[in-house]
């Protein structure tokens, strides 16, 4: 009995001495879950905790874990006041299975009341003196404002006039009394402000307004969080006086829901910590920062999803280092994504951002807010290979010594302006530690235009170093559809800009000055790529106030190129003896000015910007100058530019020759040619045309409409060409933006040593089609991290000529822009019709034959056509217009044939016998690929190139003789050919196929949509997932067999045989501006496919994914 007590004793001792042993080694581990209880020991899954509370009372010691379950959530603030070790960390995970774990930082509202028809109301004890966000089953609600987003000028009303920062009056009437709103109002483009309105008389407001921007005329404001603003179903107003919250809910599904409302400052909140992984949970619905750090190192976080904050999504404050924030999602913040203050050796990578500042007024006052991912550290930041879109103003800001890499950054700039998707400064002008910028890729900056004067425009610019960046490095980036400037250098110093894309933006590169504070010096821009898309934007823009744009760095090896309007695309600005000089030029002559770009290239290849389809009524404007100088006059800034009459026959007798014949010895001086147009219609179209030669190559004239009156405001884009020292012909067309009832037509020349000779200028009305540029040029972009192949779907060049064709393999986040290189396909067709079928031999017969020539792919104004006929025996030419007759053939060269028009030929032909008469004509030559048949090929082929018309005599019988036309050289018809693949007899090949009823919609318009699933493959498949992506501006309405599953739409088809197809019909809501991007995929399948592996992914060009482009306005 002793040795058994003993033993006792001793398993006792020992089993102490092990807790004790592993409680002093910090490796405890501790359970969560809504339903435990507090008053467990949380040391197994049977006995969690149950509150946050609760843990955050646990003195938590190195190698200690706590673990969330999965699938619950946990209200309050979870707060890390311990540390672990390199060896031992202190980690915060998840446990089970389901969705993550949350950790909500806000609080329920229940008890709602009906308090005004569909107004409702419940209490809110656990609130602050403010409400930052009110969420209804997790989705957000919107904050009430007037006016409204879709009334008038989207939502802004307009400050009229102002007396400092504190008052203004309305230009709009004001109605309702807004003592006590909350006004939101943009002093400038960069700056949303918040105040309360403290007086109010008639359109007259003041404000408690402590900003360091005074108001500014002619922007906008509105009001929030008043009762008045309650309008649309959900949103909801805050009365702090009470504690309440009040919702219009037409439907009453406030009682139904789980409404939730910010209350908490953080949900998850560390500070003098180190050595601490948090990974796998959910953090939400904070009234500032939903993660919220100070003075922490060596810090992980991964995979955790970081919703709904309403300010600040994650902040990392004070100093600290060793931060690896990687793999998370941060999804919708009202104001910033990520703060990153004074942390040294820091890495941000692989993070998912999106939804971040995109609603006005949600955010904070003042500068630094609404942004993306924000670093104010010059000790080594890595922000790499993360997603960042849809965002209220900068989507990457950083300082020196940063290192951004490989990320994608899309429509930002949504609620404020002249921002950039990646964005530095350094406004104290200090030296800083080389950054590198490389292997972005930056698109579609939005610029928020509603609030602010309209001729400020969008500038959202794609990647923009303002004021005094000094030593970074941007290579190898691709920008592109910026509603901006696509690389914008504002007074930088020591950038090197290399090889870099920028591509359909407002203005593809800019380099401009401070007003001195900050000369650009020592910048080095080469082998880059600029490329404006149209003739409404600029290609480069180099400006100074004073006279030192040799200094600005050195330019090389670049493509500059515009292919619609490839003549004059360099901006310069500079001053000369105090006088600004702006001047565009040609590539050849900002060559000419400072040397520079001498190895640089212009576009490989030249499009025409429209077509014609018709001229309208007479000439406006017709000078052939057979006498004089028929009413042009010159004007020019040194008033040394001259027109005068000149008959040297330079190219049809009199022309118009323009020169300077006193040299002014300036640089930056032009001479302007005008004429009177008379009145024209805004969104009219005119054509102007023109001979021109000059003395010597590479003449660049520039030609445009304006008011002959002030203001002398542009009527239409400027365009140019290029004169030769032979003769051309220039066909430009206006489309005028504006009415004007006395406009005139201005030829701008450059004085630069060469003599100019211009005949034959008219300017008459016309309906033209401008072209799609997208079938001409095509920006191939991978943003994936996977090397990427695409179908270039024709034939096409680089830009240094390099030809491509079929499949295209584009490195990962890297691009190649494209230009097409085959024939324009014009078809060209032929109708043959004689006046009489039934005639006497010798009595002449008039034919009427007509060329048409159709063109969906305008790449020339007018098409060069050549057509033959060759007469039957016995069938006699008498007369013809336009045409020559020689051995027996008939034939007419048309230099000129519009696409899109006919031209029709009449000649007179004799029967000399009596027979039956087959005359066959057809096309001999063009300059065109035709899409259906081929010139010179013979009259029997079918082809509609070709025409016949038969003609009788009265006496024939079925004996009488028949004359045809010769056809020696018929081509002989291949046979047919199958050109079909034959089918895997063991594999299925499913591809997917997706169109929206819409791809331009308004808010709150409903599309309906259709995937396409075809089994082209020889195997049956019995089970098939699709996947589908919806993006943050589109939400799901309804649509047979879908769910929702981990935030992916899901539909389960049944079987698909071999040859057969599935439709699945759903319908979307656009629900937010912007241009969003709807992803699919065949998920899984019960049978290999042939050429296709399924679910992996949605950008690699395998034909079971499809994507669609939406744009929301």
């Amino acid at each position: 009995m002793e040795m058994v007590d003993m033993l006792r004793m001793y398993s006792l001792f020992f089993l102490c001495l092990l807790l004790h042993i592993k409680q002093s080694n910090g490796q405890s581990t501790y359970y969560l879950s809504s339903t435990g209880r507090d008053s467990n020991n949380g040391l197994t899954i049977d006995s969690p905790f149950q509150t946050l509370d609760r843990i955050n009372s646990v003195i938590l010691k190195p190698g200690d874990k706590v673990l969330f379950r999965r699938g619950d959530i946990f209200r309050g603030t979870l707060r890390i006041q311990q540390s672990g070790t390199a060896v031992n960390p202190i980690i915060f995970d998840a446990y089970g299975s389901g969705e993550k774990p949350t950790i909500a930082a806000s609080t329920t509202l229940s008890g709602w009341t009906q308090v005004s028809g569909n107004i409702w109301q419940a209490s809110c004890p656990s609130c602050n003196s403010v409400v930052s966000g009110v969420f209804m089953d997790g989705s957000p609600l919107p904050l009430g404002r007037f006016p409204d987003l879709d009334d008038q000028n989207r939502g802004y009303l307009t400050v009229l006039s102002h007396e400092g920062k504190t008052k203004f009056l309305s230009r709009e009437s004001l109605a309702e009394s807004w003592v006590g709103a909350e006004v939101v109002i943009r002093p400038t483009q960069f700056i949303l402000d918040r105040a309360v309105v403290t007086q109010q008389s008639g359109n007259s407001i003041t404000i408690a307004n402590n900003s360091v921007y005074d108001l500014a005329d002619g922007f906008g404001f509105f009001f929030q969080n008043h009762p008045a603003t309650l309008s649309k179903d959900g949103e909801w107003y805050y009365n702090p006086s009470n504690k309440s919250i009040l919702i219009l809910d037409t439907k009453g599904k406030v009682k139904s829901s789980t409404v939730t409302a910010t209350a908490q400052p953080g949900a998850v909140i560390g500070s003098n910590i180190s050595y601490v992984n948090i990974q796998n949970i959910k953090v939400i619905e904070a009234l500032n920062t939903n993660l919220s750090f100070a003075f922490v190192s060596n810090l992980n976080v991964n995979n955790v999803d970081i919703l709904n904050a309403g300010e600040d999504a994650v902040g990392f404050y004070g100093t600290g280092s060793n931060v690896v924030f990687e793999d998370n999602l941060i999804h919708r913040a009202n104001n910033n994504a990520i703060d990153i203050i004074d942390y040294s050796n820091s890495v941000f990578r692989r993070n998912v951002v999106r939804d971040i500042g995109s609603q006005a007024g949600r955010g904070k006052s003042g500068d630094g807010q609404y942004r993306g991912i924000t670093s104010f550290s010059t000790r080594g930041i890595s922000i790499s290979e993360n997603l960042v879109d849809s965002i209220g103003y900068s989507g990457i800001t950083f300082l020196g010594n940063s290192t951004i890499q490989r990320n994608v950054v899309s429509n930002f700039c949504l609620t404020k302006s002249d921002g950039g998707g990646l964005y530095t400064v350094n406004e104290s002008n200090v030296s800083t530690v080389k950054s590198i910028v490389t292997a972005n890729v930056v698109k579609s900056g939005i610029g928020a235009i509603a609030g602010q004067p309209a001729n400020l425009g969008g500038a959202a610019n794609g990647i923009y170093l303002d004021d005094c960046t000094r030593s970074i490095e941007v290579t190898n980036n691709t920008v592109y559809s910026c509603n901006g400037l696509g690389i914008y250098l504002h007074a930088t110093n020591s950038v090197s800009v290399v090889n870099n894309t920028s591509y359909d933006n407002n203005e593809q590169f800019v380099i401009y000055h401070n007003f001195g504070r900050c000369p650009a010096r020592s910048n080095i821009v080469q082998g880059n790529i600029f490329v404006a898309k149209n003739v409404s934007q600029g290609v480069a823009r180099y400006e100074t106030i004073s006279n030192d744009l040799g200094n600005y760095g050195t330019f090389d090896n670049n493509y500059y190129a515009r292919p619609f309007d490839d003549a004059i695309k360099i901006l310069v600005g500079y001053s000369i003896n105090n006088n600004q000089v702006t001047s565009y030029l040609s590539l050849a002559e900002w060559q000419r000015l400072l040397g520079k770009d001498t190895n640089s290239k212009e576009s490989p290849r030249i499009y025409a910007p429209f077509t014609l389809n018709q001229i309208i009524g007479q000439p406006r404007l017709y000078s052939s100058f057979d006498n004089d100088v028929s009413g042009w006059y010159p004007t020019s800034y040194y008033n040394n530019g001259q027109a005068s009459y000149d008959n040297t026959g330079k190219i049809d007798g009199g022309t118009l020759r323009v020169d300077f014949p006193s040299p002014s010895g300036q640089q930056g001086s032009y001479s302007f040619i005008y004429n009177g147009i008379g009145s024209v219609v805004k969104g009219k179209s005119y054509l102007l045309k023109l001979d021109a030669v000059a003395n010597s190559s590479n003449k660049a004239v520039q030609v445009f409409i304006r008011q002959r009156n002030a203001p002398y405001n542009d009527l239409d884009e400027r365009y140019s060409f290029i004169v030769n020292n032979v003769r051309g012909r220039f066909e430009v067309a206006f489309t005028a933006k504006y009415d004007e009832s006395d406009a005139i037509v201005m030829i701008r020349v450059a004085e630069d040593g060469q003599v100019l000779w211009l005949d034959n200028i008219s300017f008459q009305e016309a309906e033209i089609t401008k072209v799609d540029a997208d079938k001409y040029i095509k920006l191939l972009v991978n943003p994936s991290r996977n090397d990427t192949e695409f179908n270039s779907n024709g034939s096409f060049v680089d830009v240094a000529g390099k030809a491509y064709s079929g499949l295209v393999g584009i490195p990962s986040l890297s691009s190649l822009l494209l230009f097409r290189t085959e024939l324009t396909p014009v078809d060209v067709s032929l109708s043959l019709q004689a006046a009489k079928r039934s005639i006497k031999p010798n009595e002449l017969v008039q034919y009427t034959l007509s060329v048409k020539a159709n063109s969906t792919m305008p790449n020339s104004i007018s098409v060069p056509v050549t057509w033959s006929a060759s007469l039957p025996n016995n069938l006699q030419f008498v007369n013809g217009s336009g045409i020559s007759f020689s051995s027996g053939n008939i034939r007419s060269d048309l230099t000129y044939l519009n696409s899109g028009s006919t031209k029709n030929f009449t000649f007179t032909l004799r029967p000399l016998v009596d027979g039956i008469y087959r005359l066959s004509a057809q096309v001999a030559t063009s300059n065109f690929l035709d899409p259906d048949s081929e010139p010179s090929s013979g009259t029997e082929d079918g082809e509609d190139d070709s025409a016949t018309e038969e003609v009788r005599t009265f006496q024939t019988t079925s004996s009488s003789p028949v004359f045809v036309s010769p056809n020696l050289i018929q081509r002989p018809l291949p046979p047919p050919f199958k050109a079909e693949v034959t089918p895997s007899p063991d594999k299925a090949d499913l591809s997917l196929y997706m169109v929206y009823g819409k791809m331009d919609a308004k808010v709150n318009d409903i599309i309906s949509c259709t995937l396409t699933v075809n089994n082209a493959g020889g195997r049956d498949v019995n089970t098939v997932q699709i996947q589908k992506i919806l993006p943050t501006g589109l939400s799901f309405l309804d649509g047979e067999g879908w769910f929702v599953e981990a935030g992916i739409l899901k539909n389960n088809l049944g079987v698909i045989r071999s040859n057969s197809t599935r439709v699945i019909n759903f319908r979307v809501k656009a629900a937010q501006t912007g241009y969003w991007s709807s992803n699919a995929q065949i998920a899984t399948t019960d049978v290999p496919d042939s050429d296709s592996v399924p679910g992996n992914g949605f950008l690699n060009g395998e034909d079971d994914q499809a994507r669609v482009e939406v744009r929301v306005r």
